[in-house]
């Protein structure tokens, strides 16, 4: 199998080691590499740059001269692509792990073997293959976050900079995806960048959750948006990984809910029905304020009744079976509709409601949730129904009772008879309702010629009397006297009521009157109709029933007028003229008339009257007197009764549809012709399959329920005839009318109920997440102090263990939160002080035992303008308390800061104005800042009217950016350099400018100094220039010196010799010394020995110290331990005390002893040195001073004040401090402490914000 060479790239100047690595991988890899060598680092790049195929590059460390982790970063950084071997002294240790952090992948060593080298690139490439196997992840989840909206985002602490996707530049709206921090920092409105700051801060120091929430304002559009960035710490790569996300819609869906869950309130407290919700294990769990106007009890007190004290004990078992097939209905997923139900409940009062209840079970994601009701007063509903009940039995029993047979006919059909009727004829009841009333008729003429009559007569004058002959079922014929009236004057099609009298025996007794006369008497005396005969209007004979009728005896009702009959004069002329009248033209009169009783009551009185002779009226009248009250009180009955049906029929606000079998309309009422809109006659017209929706498919069971009871109530749709589509829920019922099978259905539009229902759904939704979601703890307690509602963040914020939160006893949760607070009785009193005054509402700071603050606010809860309760809310605002005190000591410190500045700073607006100045601006004009407050600053600072030519303030006006000017004054020698900064309004424009007039008098002698220090770098390279020189003639001395020596000489010039070479040797290592000193050294940090860098440094200066006549002690612990440090800067400090001590002690008395100690203080882990000299001393006012830069106390010339500052940098650099202890004339001890492994550097976190 043919095996692919890698191709590696060696970069190192030495051909040896080249060679070297090609030997070493031949031999232990055997031909899969292919090498080739560059000299440099950069020819390396630039061939991988421009698109040459490596697949491994080889860097050599050693020859890089201090700069290899530079060059290892800069290569990682340009081509990143190929992975990176670094070879160094060592594969291990302090340096290997600098190379690995810097992104070699592996380091190797020549000296451990070339098996090493194989070893460390085969680690090498897998490292690399899983690290580019990870940038595929990265970006396919990056491609995943940009399709679910999410943004990565990254800062690079070392590079202070932030990089991100395209989702991320989206969301913050900036140019590219690489910023800087002042461009990120821009983004988050104002009142967000501390807390982002510090979220980053906690994360990046302590590993803290980075979960963030705040608003944006997007520069490329200046739309503010709500986002939310999360984000981890990569301690190993010195960055910062996120991801942010736009949850604006989130944010807005939220306000809607909110809105939407007020929507729901309004509409629950002021609708008239009761609305609630109950739990499956049958527990209220809302209950609107209209419970109080139907029963008397509170909301609050209805929610803590079972379902047995909510209603009377006949409705217990109705309630529990109708939730019992929701709840079953609603997890099978059958739709059946809400059900209904009357019930009984109790009043608070004592009395009781009847009420019609509603219940639907509600769903939630499919699955049941709760159960809705809906309850209605419906007692007046239930005592019209039993009137018209108790008035139907009544009017019933009179219509059957009544001796005169009743027929009611429509379209000449038979729809009710009674039993006189019946017996009369010949038939039972069933045989003739339904049925023709031809069958009454002796024949088809008399059917036609009756009918016609008897229609005439009731369209004429709406009600008619005739005699007639009637047949029997046997066929046989009887004459009857038959008094029709119409149900409704003006329409004869709602139907006739007939009075049939059977007169057969009376004309019997006409015909047979002389032969029967005795008879006919007896029969005149017992008819049960009264009976009288009037001649001249006075009453000449009557039958009992006659006058029993008026109240009357016989003696007193014989030989009277008829007079005593009428209710007054007017009416008994008006009869007496219309009966004569008749009488003469017809010969018989019957009609009605109101009778009057001795006792002076009323009667209605069917009145027929004949003359005993045609032709002589004067010979007599007969007449009949029926007491037709009761007949009078049913058809009265009947008409009211018929009048509340129809209207009832059409003010019903429901649809009222009579159909038959087919689905056929019969009748409708306004309304449903209102809610189709279509004509009455268009209905009629119409099926029930033209109004339905076809695409609502009826469930089966409707039918059968139908069939099985008949009678059902369902929920369909109807389409209007303008196309509208209109939910109702239908209650239909098998009915008989008039011998047809009938329906009966009343459909509700339930369109508002429908969209209430929706509504309520999801505003309790949204109630109970709202409740949940808000950050405050929510306690809701009745006047009778028991807990009504209460969230979970109350019980979670107060640590209140949920079994004493469901006893609902406020006194016990008062008990169990007291001892949480530094206050308690404070707290309790202003508790009970509420409850005293239910109306008050109240806020208040708790402060705990632990350090908490809460904020509580208490007000009373209202339905309507009745108080039945208080809600208390608690919010912890013990981070927010933080903040304003961290905010006002930030203010107050801001404030001292600004007057503690040493540099005079003022604040002037547009017009030159002075606005603000700090405590030295005011001391350096000898005034007050209240004095210079409102003053123009070239009246203060120039005492001139008007700005200076170059005033910088006028140039940072104009131009808006900062502006400079130095200014010298000659007569007093000084320097001052004034800088003006742009302060800038809402608008971008330039308000005001920040002056700071900063006195540069010491800078510019500092300057001069620095000049001087110039000279004295010079001075070094040239003193290695010299020492270069003087080495190579000494170099001929020791030569030569030594040559001679190894001859065979005198003794006297062998000891000159001797002299001769002993002083060029010391020559030679002073030389030396000079040479190493003055070097350029690359910085770097190695273990090395303390007393090794003293040693050195003190031959260094051994020549000084012996011709100035220094003593030089030495106290050097042995066997300290290494500390890892850089030679020549401690070398370098060293060197600096060391020379001052000198330079102090033979100026003081010419000569010295420096005595210099090191110590291992194994408890702080440091290494410390000190130098004592025997000098003057360092005075006390010198001290604190002392390790300022160009800080100096010797001549002008003889030194440059920046070495013990250069000194001190070093030490602290290293980790490590500093300190000079002196007494006046009594020397100087200077001591460093350096710790034995110095802290790695990390830059600055603060400021940053993503």
């Amino acid at each position: 199998m043919t095996v692919s060479k890698q191709k590696i790239l060696l970069v190192t100047p030495l051909a040896a080691d080249a060679r070297e690595v090609n030997d070493l991988l031949a031999r232990f890899g055997g031909e899969r590499f292919i090498i080739e060598s560059v000299s440099q680092i950069e020819t390396a790049l630039e061939m991988i740059e421009n698109g040459a195929h490596l697949d491994l590059l080889i860097f050599d460390a050693a020859i890089a001269d201090g700069a290899a982790l530079d060059i290892v970063r800069a290569a990682v950084r340009r081509a990143p692509q190929v992975p990176l071997v670094v070879l160094s002294g060592e594969s291990g240790g302090a340096i290997a792990a600098e190379y690995l952090r810097a992104g070699a992948g592996e380091v190797a060593a020549l000296k451990d073997g070339g098996a090493s080298l194989v070893q460390a690139l085969d680690a090498a490439f897998e490292r690399h293959r899983k690290e580019q196997s990870l940038r595929q992840a990265q970006r396919r989840l990056e491609a995943m976050g940009e399709v679910l909206g999410l943004g990565r985002w990254e800062i690079l602490l070392d590079e202070m900079k932030v990089v991100a996707s395209e989702s991320a530049r989206i969301i913050y709206g900036l140019e590219g995806t690489e910023w800087t921090l002042s461009q990120v920092q821009a983004v988050p409105l104002l009142e967000y960048r501390a807390m982002l700051d510090r979220a980053l801060s906690e994360l990046i120091s302590g590993g803290q959750l980075y979960n963030v929430e705040f608003r944006i304002r997007r520069p490329n559009d200046g739309q503010t948006a709500w986002v939310q960035s999360v984000a981890e710490y990569d301690a190993a790569g010195r960055r910062v990984l996120g991801i942010i996300k736009d949850i604006t819609q989130a944010k807005n869906a939220e306000e809607a809910l909110r809105e939407s869950e007020h929507r729901y309130r309004l509409l629950a407290e002021k609708s008239t029905d009761v609305i609630w919700t109950m739990s499956f294990d049958g527990r209220f769990t809302y209950v609107s304020p209209s419970v109080y106007q139907l029963r008397g009890f509170t909301p609050e007190e209805v929610m803590r009744q079972s379902i047995e004290e909510a209603v009377c004990p006949d409705s217990a078992v109705v309630v529990r079976q109708g939730l019992a097939q929701a709840i079953a209905a609603a997890a099978t997923a059958r739709t059946l509709g809400p059900a209904y139900l009357e019930i009984e409940q109790p009043r608070k009062d004592g009395g009781t409601v009847w009420t019609e209840v509603s219940v639907s079970v509600v769903k939630d994601e499919g699955r049941p949730s709760h159960i809705l009701g809906v309850t209605r007063d419906i007692t007046e509903r239930r005592r019209i129904q039993a009137e018209l009940k108790e008035r139907e039995a009544e009017l019933a029993a009179i219509f059957m009772a009544e001796p005169v047979g009743i027929v009611v006919s429509v379209d000449r059909v038979i729809w009710e008879v009674n039993d006189a009727a019946c017996n009369m004829c010949g038939y039972q009841r069933e045989e003739l309702v339904g049925h023709s009333s031809r069958i009454l008729y002796s024949s088809d003429a008399d059917y036609r010629r009756l009918g016609d009559e008897l229609y005439a007569g009731l369209e004429s004058a709406g009600r008619v009397t005739l005699e007639m002959p009637v047949r029997r079922k046997d066929g046989s014929v009887f004459q009857a006297v038959v008094s029709g009236a119409v149900l409704e004057r003006t329409d004869l099609s709602r139907g006739i009521v007939f009075a049939i009298q059977d007169i057969t025996e009376r004309k019997l007794f006409e015909t047979s009157l002389k032969e029967r006369e005795a008879k006919l008497a007896a029969i005149f005396r017992a008819a049960p109709v009264g009976i009288a005969v009037a001649v001249g209007r006075v009453i000449v004979e009557a039958n009992d029933t006659m006058y029993q009728m008026a109240g009357y005896s016989r003696e007193d009702f014989i030989g009277r007028s008829t007079r005593i009959l009428y209710d007054s004069d007017a009416e008994y002329e008006k009869v007496g003229a219309e009966l004569y009248s008749r009488l003469q033209a017809n010969g018989h009169m019957t009609g009605e008339i109101t009778g009057r009783r001795r006792d002076g009551s009323h009667f209605p009185m069917l009145l027929s009257a004949s003359p005993l002779d045609m032709a002589d009226l004067s010979r007599g009248i007969v007449f009949t007197a029926m007491d037709i009250s009761e007949r009078k009180a049913a058809e009265e009955a009947i008409r009211l009764s018929e009048q509340k049906y129809r209207l009832l029929f059409n003010s019903s606000n429901d649809a009222v549809l009579f159909h038959d079998e087919q689905g056929r309309f019969i009748e409708v009422n306004d309304r449903a012709c209102q809610i189709l809109g279509y004509r009455r006659d268009e209905l009629l017209g119409m099926t029930v399959a033209d109004i339905d929706d076809p695409a609502v498919i009826l469930d089966s069971g409707v039918v059968e329920q139908m069939a099985a009871c008949g009678s059902v109530v369902f929920e369909q749709v109807h389409v209007a005839k303008d196309g509208r589509r209109i939910p109702v829920e239908i209650s239909s019922r098998q009915i008989q009318l008039g011998g047809r099978q009938m329906v009966l259905s009343v459909a509700r539009d339930i369109t508002e109920r429908k969209k209430a229902e929706a509504e309520l759904r999801r505003s309790m939704s949204l109630l109970a997440a709202t409740l949940e979601a808000t950050a405050d703890g929510i306690l809701v307690v009745g006047l009778d102090g028991k807990v009504q509602r209460y969230s979970s963040r109350f019980a979670k914020m107060w640590g209140i263990p949920k079994s004493l939160l469901a006893k609902g006893d406020d006194n016990a949760l008062l008990d169990n939160v007291l001892s949480q607070l530094a206050e308690p009785q404070q707290f309790l009193d202003k508790v009970h002080e509420l409850y005293a005054h239910p109306s008050r509402s109240s806020f208040d700071t708790l402060l705990f035992k632990d350090g908490r603050v809460f904020e509580r606010y208490s007000r009373p809860q209202k339905i309507g303008e009745q108080i039945v309760g208080r809600v208390w809310s608690f919010r912890d605002v013990t981070q927010h308390q933080t903040m304003e005190d961290r905010l006002l000591r930030a203010a107050e410190e801001w404030r001292a800061t600004f007057d503690a500045i040493s540099t005079p700073v003022s604040i002037q607006d547009r017009d030159f104005k002075i606005l603000r100045v700090n405590k030295a601006y005011a001391e350096s004009l000898n005034t007050t800042a209240e004095e210079l407050i409102g003053k123009t600053c070239f009246e203060v600072s120039h005492g001139t009217g008007e700005p200076v030519e170059n005033c910088p303030h006028l140039r940072t006006l104009d131009s808006g950016q900062p502006a400079e000017v130095e200014i010298h004054n000659a007569a007093k020698g000084t320097y001052t350099v004034v800088s003006t900064y742009p302060m800038f309004g809402p608008a971008g424009e330039v308000v005001a400018t920040v002056h700071i007039a900063q006195d540069i008098t010491e800078r510019k002698k500092m300057q001069e100094k620095l000049m001087v220090t110039n000279r004295l770098a010079s001075v070094g390279e040239l003193a290695a220039g010299i020492a270069h020189e003087i080495n190579n003639p000494l170099t001929g001395v020791l030569g030569f010196s030594e040559l001679a020596l190894s001859a065979d000489l005198p003794q006297s010039v062998r000891a000159d010799i001797e002299v001769i070479h002993s002083e060029a040797r010391r020559a030679a290592d002073v030389v030396k010394n000079l040479l190493i000193f003055a070097r350029r050294h690359q910085q770097a940090r190695a273990p090395l020995s303390i007393n090794d860098v003293i040693s050195r440094t003190l031959a260094l200066r051994a020549y000084e110290q012996k011709i100035h006549n220094i003593e030089m002690i030495t106290d050097l612990e042995q066997e300290l331990p290494e500390i890892t440090a850089d030679y020549f800067q401690l070398q370098q400090v060293f060197l600096n005390i060391i020379i001052n001590a000198e330079f102090f002690m033979i100026q003081t008395h010419n000569r010295g002893r420096l005595v210099v100690t090191t110590r291992f203080l194994p408890g702080e882990r440091v290494i410390r040195v000190s130098f004592a000299d025997d000098g003057p001393g360092i005075p006390a006012d010198v001290l604190p001073r002392l390790f300022d830069p160009f800080f100096t106390t010797k001549e002008v010339g003889q030194g440059t004040g920046l070495g013990l500052s250069i000194s001190h940098g070093v030490v602290q650099s290293h980790g490590g401090r500093i300190w000079a202890e002196s007494q006046q004339g009594a020397g100087a001890t200077f001591f460093i402490d350096l710790p034995l492994r110095p802290p790695e550097s990390s830059p600055e976190q603060a400021g940053i914000i993503v």
